[in-house]
């Protein structure tokens, strides 16, 4: 009986390593797992990332990046037990039940900041601050950025990835522009590489037209169409709503 107990127990464990593998957290079962808590990045009058960072109960992250931010569509990656229940328990020790749905603000230019909370027993709590907020809500608020921008996330591309939500559309938009006859267009659009805007073709042999795109994970086609027609090189600049050449 001894000679066969080691091996037996051997392939027992063999076993259980592979079935916690097997289980390890992922998105592509997300639909099984409790969200507990969420911390969301909002828009600003500038280049602000916007994204949302999910915790789930058995420690999986879910990071969904929208706009200007390095890490766009969704992202993932696990932390250890210990860490996930000690922010369970800071957000259960905040009293968000005292807390407005919204802090006033005196900034309108300034991106607001939300946190999230669903309990025990399924309630869901939530509050969006700028800068009026308690220290202790600023102070969760902050560990979820840094948890937000800490390395070690992959990019999922996954099944199962609709039940984030929509992801944000964000293939290149198209702008028509009108140069000045004696611009170069190859040379011109080099002004603004830092944004990503290609050129994709010239539209019109009788005037200076030419189709270009923007990267809305830069900036998007409303947000640079201001500034390309304060461009002396620039003479109009516009949608193109048909999303193809005219």
């Amino acid at each position: 009986m001894r000679h066969y107990f080691y091996p037996l127990a051997l392939l027992f464990m063999l076993i259980g390593f592979s079935n916690c593998s097997v289980l390890a957290p992922s998105p592509e079962r997300i639909a099984d797992y409790q969200l507990r808590a969420q911390y969301h990045q909002d828009v600003c009058f500038g280049r602000c990332p916007v994204y949302t960072l999910s915790l789930y109960d058995n420690g999986l992250l879910v990071y969904q990046g929208e706009r200007f931010t390095e890490k766009p569509g969704l992202w993932y990656r696990l932390i250890g037990q210990r860490e996930t229940q000690g922010l369970i328990d800071s957000f259960q020790n905040l009293d968000f039940a005292s807390y407005p749905s919204t802090f006033p603000s005196r900034v309108p230019d300034m991106a607001a900041r939300s946190l999230r909370y669903i309990d025990e027993s399924g309630r869901d709590h939530k509050t969006t601050f700028k800068e009026e907020r308690p220290d202790q809500l600023l102070a969760l608020a902050d560990r979820m950025l840094a948890m937000a921008e800490a390395e070690g996330f992959k990019k999922y591309d996954g099944p199962n990835s609709q039940i984030f939500g929509d992801t944000p559309d964000l293939a290149p938009q198209e702008i028509i522009v009108e140069l000045q006859a004696d611009v170069n267009a190859a040379a011109w659009i080099v002004n603004y590489s830092k944004q990503n805007v290609q050129l994709k073709e010239r539209i019109s042999s009788g005037a200076d037209y030419y189709l270009i795109t923007a990267d809305p994970n830069l900036m998007d086609a409303d947000e640079l169409l201001p500034i390309l027609r304060q461009d002396p090189e620039v003479l109009s600049a516009q949608r193109n709503q048909q999303l193809s050449p005219r």
